[in-house]
């Protein structure tokens, strides 16, 4: 049994979650987690994730053997996934990308059967249009592909991990609870930024928009590619608003990406 102190209510569009009273989780078996990440076995982000849910089950973990930011989703078809080192008999680190991760992780230890594959902690935020590079969203977006039920989990920046160390147990205590977690949902969850030192609760959000400008400069033996943020909607309800004001951000996000109003009026 797992207790944390939270205090739930609704607003229009969205809901938060205030810290002040106490959720409870119970289980008759212990869960089965798989980990990913896309920073590397030996970044801090992952062994965090690693030891909050030890508190709520068992705990695997594939992972790759250096950084693998901005894959997005790329898997290994025609090349090989090797499997780098064998670190116990719950954790492998692998040649290949997050998605590889997973993959591998499922097919590996086929024994186990997954209650949840969760991915992260990433070193940087995934927020808007970040889920559509973001390796560590795709590690766990492939275990939604796989209806497993998925998180991924990423905080603005290395220096300000203290506030997951902080709050992690409390962010996956309420995700397990009542259901939250469903098959072929992935739970994109991104901490408050480095203006907070707690986070003021948990907002479900919409999916945010910004605007930015990519060029490249041309550097000896090649181009660098330079990213320029320039603008960002901030509304209420997204996930953009909520970390910059003291909130976890939990977007759910679908692996079905048909536009269905687009079909509506389609001749």
């Amino acid at each position: 049994m797992v207790y944390v102190e939270f205090l739930a209510f609704s607003l229009p569009h969205y809901i938060t979650i205030e810290k002040g009273s106490w959720y409870t989780i119970t289980g008759e078996k212990m869960k089965n987690f798989l980990v990913v990440n896309d920073d590397g076995y030996l970044d801090q982000g992952i062994q965090i994730l690693k030891d909050a849910l030890r508190k709520f089950g068992n705990v695997y973990m594939v992972s790759p053997i250096e950084e693998q930011s901005g894959m997005s989703h790329r898997v290994s078809i025609f090349s090989k996934v090797v499997t780098l080192k064998v670190l116990s008999d719950t954790e492998l680190v692998i040649d290949g990308s997050p998605a590889d991760c997973t993959r591998f992780g499922l097919d590996y230890f086929k024994d186990v059967n997954f209650d949840y594959v969760f991915s992260g902690v990433n070193n940087g935020a995934n927020l808007g249009q970040d889920v559509f590079y973001s390796g560590t969203v795709a590690g766990a977006m492939e275990g939604a592909l796989h209806n497993i039920p998925a998180a991924a989990f990423s905080v603005g920046s290395k220096n300000h991990f203290s506030i997951v160390r902080r709050h992690i147990d409390e962010v996956i205590a309420f995700v397990l609870d009542e259901n939250r977690l469903r098959p072929g949902v992935m739970l994109n969850i991104n901490f408050p930024n480095h203006k907070h030192d707690v986070m003021r609760g948990i907002r479900f959000t919409k999916q945010g928009v910004k605007e930015t400008k990519v060029h490249f400069d041309a550097v000896q033996g090649g181009y660098l590619n330079r990213y320029e943020f320039l603008s960002r909607r901030d509304e209420e309800d997204d996930d953009f608003y909520a970390v910059n004001h003291g909130y976890v951000a939990i977007t759910p996000v679908i692996t079905d990406r048909t536009d269905y109003e687009y079909l509506k009026g389609a001749k």
